[in-house]
């Protein structure tokens, strides 16, 4: 499989082709009025990406030996290529990981639960003291409980208006994620910013393995302006990141890490509650709730 920024690279030219002529935006760069509605010419992307026209046409024939990362970066922002962005991104990233003390005494208390929800708890609290959540952190099983109600485990200081109504909505908008990845969204609307009659059309970012071939796509939950309101007006989450929960054979629920205030996710914060999440993987299959 072909790098996605080799990809970026090479079609460049028919990526910006294709940017829609009434475009206002390219990337962060505001169009000026005069050009919105033609299409976007060789000297305007240069503009937006702050180089020369001269620079930029030796990018769109395929010199671009002398491309630096961040410029590379700037392209995949420009062109609402998100997969490469991200990938660009990884590379300036600094790691966030536990200590090799913390990350043994994790294994250790992982290796000690007695049951699969207890070792999901301990995976959910490590990451959010290194994520510091500033909403709310939770973790629903479609395992039933005492009562037949999902098994969960909230914290953070919204974590009191995490109830079983939240479980539903919980489960029904990551469906996705039933065969894995993260889902990510960093722009979610509060409560009072839903009208009163329109349905709510929630778009996550799914993102699996770096190497997988379905790296990067997208999925949707849509509920009505009542529901959302009823999840999200004492939680006020405002972006969230979602990881599978899976042991060795199967699905079995999935940990919510969220903000209560739009935000960027990093990919050091994506990799870091994939890698306390995949210990999970290690219990054995039949492991009891």
């Amino acid at each position: 499989m072909r790098s996605p920024i080799y990809e970026l690279l090479g079609d460049i030219k028919q990526r910006r082709q294709a940017i829609p002529p009434e475009a206002s935006l390219i990337g962060e760069y505001k169009r000026r009025p005069q050009r919105i509605g033609r299409p976007v010419t060789q000297e305007e992307l240069a503009e937006a990406l702050g180089i020369t026209r001269e620079w930029y046409c030796n990018l769109e024939n395929g010199k671009s030996a002398d491309a630096s990362p961040e410029l590379i970066k700037k392209i995949a922002v420009a062109l609402h290529d998100r997969r490469a962005a991200r990938r660009m991104q990884w590379g300036y990233e600094d790691p966030t990981v536990p200590s090799l003390a913390e990350f043994r005494q994790f294994i250790s208390r992982v290796a000690g639960a007695s049951t699969y929800f207890e070792a999901a708890v301990e995976a959910m609290e490590t990451a959010s003291r290194l994520l510091k959540n500033s909403c709310v952190s939770v973790i629903t099983l479609d395992d039933t409980g005492a009562g037949g109600e999902g098994l969960r485990h909230a914290i953070g200081p919204r974590a009191r208006f995490w109830k079983p109504a939240c479980d539903l909505v919980f489960r029904e908008a990551h469906r996705a994620l039933r065969y894995g990845g993260v889902g990510i969204s960093e722009n979610i609307p509060a409560a009072d910013q839903i009208a009163d009659d329109t349905p709510l059309v929630l778009t996550f970012e799914r993102i699996s393995d770096f190497g997988s071939s379905n790296y990067d796509s997208k999925y949707e939950y849509e509920c009505s302006p009542e529901v959302w309101r009823e999840f999200n007006g004492d939680l006020e989450i405002r972006s969230a990141m979602i990881v599978a929960l899976r042991d060795g054979s199967r699905y079995r629920g999935a940990a919510a890490f969220a903000w209560s205030e739009p935000r960027k996710i990093e990919l050091r914060e994506i990799e870091l509650v994939r890698t306390l999440v995949a210990v999970l993987e290690l219990i054995p299959a039949g492991a009891a709730s």
